[in-house]
């Protein structure tokens, strides 16, 4: 079925705990942390997963309580979700905001963590702890056009490769393309400079052109192709891990190995050649496992 993620509300990312307990406390008439404001919280999280339900949201429905908020006031309305409705599903994203300690804290409690990749990539910690709290991983790659190489394959193709490595369940992007981060690509397709940014101490950038076309503000097809790419890529490593493990003995065992190996060239590798060698590997053998 499909996947309902609710956010909770318009508010800045890093505050939506202070600005909710504001809110409660002078809906509720309570402080944060009495019996009264945790019987009308109950009470009103209850009526409104209900209300959703009604109209047909009953599949699986995410809560996306706070926005980049990892703060203990932000754990604390976590675990008071837990606490009054266990049955609510609860969706985080975490970033620069959080630190190891937070994440040991508020992983017990998370359906769905949704961690900026760049910030966790070379945290191994970070990735146990939520795998052994059975936490749902779908990472989220930062594409800035304004500080970010933007290659088609090392940005786009490997975010399915990454998400993989991993646990990721899925992966995504969050893409920076505000009118004010009008960019210009040249035609090696390595970078995304700005025309007269504060970013650049000169303000321009050499061989800019003065206007930007409008066809030339949007990702370019390349960069959606290694994005395709990298997602039928994913697929596949997920549809040979199955195979594998059904096929069972030195089979499952090759397979494992076969994955684990592919992962490792081709995250640690940005020439595309690299990844389209382990892929053909892996389709021969999952062809070899479905025609069985």
């Amino acid at each position: 079925g499909d996947r309902v993620t609710v956010y909770w509300g318009r508010q800045a990312h890093n505050t939506g705990a202070t600005h909710f307990k504001k809110a409660f406390e002078a809906a509720f008439q309570a402080e944060f942390g009495s019996e009264r404001f945790k019987k009308c919280f109950q009470s009103w999280l209850r009526d409104w997963v209900k209300a959703l339900r009604d109209q047909g949201i009953d599949n699986v429905l995410d809560m996306y309580v706070f926005d980049e908020d990892a703060s203990q006031l932000a754990r604390d309305f976590i675990r008071l979700i837990k606490e009054v409705a266990p049955e609510t599903r609860v969706f985080l994203t975490i970033t620069t905001t959080a630190n190891l300690d937070a994440v040991r804290d508020v992983a017990p409690y998370l359906d769905v963590a949704v961690p900026h990749f760049q910030t966790w990539a070379r945290n191994p910690e970070f990735w146990r702890i939520l795998k052994e709290n059975q936490v749902e991983i779908v990472p989220y790659f930062n594409v800035n056009p304004c500080s970010s190489p933007l290659e088609p394959h090392t940005v786009y193709r490997k975010m399915g490769w990454n998400s993989y490595r991993v646990g990721g369940v899925g992966f995504g992007t969050w893409i920076y393309f505000q009118p004010s981060f009008f960019g210009w690509t040249p035609p090696d397709m390595s970078m995304v400079y700005v025309k007269k940014s504060p970013l650049l101490e000169d303000g321009d950038w050499p061989g800019a052109p003065e206007r930007i076309a409008p066809g030339d503000l949007v990702i370019t097809g390349k960069r959606w192709e290694g994005f395709r790419d990298g997602t039928e890529e994913y697929f596949y490593c997920r549809m040979l891990e199955k195979a594998a493990a059904a096929a069972g003995g030195e089979t499952a065992r090759q397979g494992r190995q076969l994955l684990d190996e592919a992962v490792a060239a081709i995250t640690g590798s940005d020439d595309p050649a690299v990844a389209d060698q382990w892929k053909r590997r892996l389709l021969v053998m999952l062809a070899e496992l479905q025609n069985k």
